[in-house]
C-alpha cells in the first residue's frame, strides 16, 4: 500500500471541507486511507492532454514507414535502366 502524498491529503480535505494541517492528520483521512491506497495515483494529465497525446501517437503511426516497404524498391535494377527514357 503506497502512502498518500501531502497533496493528495490536502486535496481530499479540500473536497470535504476539512481544514488540513500536515502536522495533525484528520481522523477522516485515516479512515479513507485504505480505500484511497487501492486506487492508482493521478498521473497529472487532463483529458485534453490525454487526447492530444493520443492524436500525436496516431500521427506518428500514420507517418511510420510500412513494414512491407524496402529501400531496395527505390534502387533501379540494371534491366530497368533500359526501360527509362534517355535523358
Amino acid at each position: 500500500m503506497r502512502p498518500m502524498s501531502v497533496r493528495e491529503m490536502d486535496a481530499l480535505c479540500y473536497e470535504r471541507g476539512i481544514e488540513f494541517d500536515p502536522a495533525e492528520v484528520p481522523a477522516e483521512l485515516h479512515e479513507m486511507a485504505p480505500v484511497i491506497a487501492g486506487h492508482p495515483a493521478w498521473d497529472g494529465h487532463s483529458a485534453a492532454q490525454q487526447l492530444h497525446e493520443q492524436r500525436l501517437a496516431e500521427r506518428r503511426e500514420r507517418r511510420r514507414i510500412p513494414e512491407w516497404f524496402s529501400a531496395r524498391d527505390l534502387v533501379i535494377e540494371p534491366w530497368e535502366r533500359e526501360l527509362l527514357p534517355a535523358a
